[in-house]
């Protein structure tokens, strides 16, 4: 069943040229990689977040480029032209500041306690931490704790 909110996410992200997306070409190629890694449903990889994060970190770096003005918000037009929330790909962007692409792949195959491992929620909760010392220290000690994401 298709809700209010889908139905209004899906008017904003399939008419490109009323948001403006389609003056710029390589905006509109940005947008259609984040439609298609967000089309897969609720369920997506934390490698795909981290691609999210990396595209849009790349519209910020080299605004003119991708046509945003420049007091404008590229996670909110972004948010704007994909209907996907401004919180997650602010998550997301986080996820790509913290750590380079392989760094990034080979800590979520780290296994902790028990073989655990860590997800994108307990990533995200240790991106918060500014000091990359104590974000690596916070990894080890959930690895080595088999912490959940709340406590991280």
């Amino acid at each position: 069943m298709t809700t209010p909110a889908r139905k209004a996410r899906k008017a904003v992200s399939t008419s490109p040229s009323a948001n403006g997306i389609a003056e710029n070409p390589h905006l509109r190629q940005v947008v259609a990689k984040l439609r298609g890694l967000l089309a897969n449903g609720d369920i997506r990889s934390a490698e795909d977040h981290h691609e999210i994060g990396r595209e849009v970190r790349k519209v910020e770096d080299q605004r003119s480029k991708y046509g945003l003005k420049p007091d404008e918000n590229a996670v909110q037009r972004l948010a704007l032209e994909t209907g996907y929330s401004e919180d997650t790909i602010y998550n997301d962007v986080a996820l790509a500041r913290c750590w380079p692409v392989r760094g990034f792949s080979q800590l979520l195959q780290r296994e902790g306690k028990n073989g655990t491992r860590l997800t994108r929620s307990h990533l995200i909760e240790v991106a918060k931490i500014k000091d990359a010392d104590a974000r690596d220290a916070m990894v080890e000690k959930a690895l080595a704790e088999a912490m959940s994401y709340r406590d991280v």
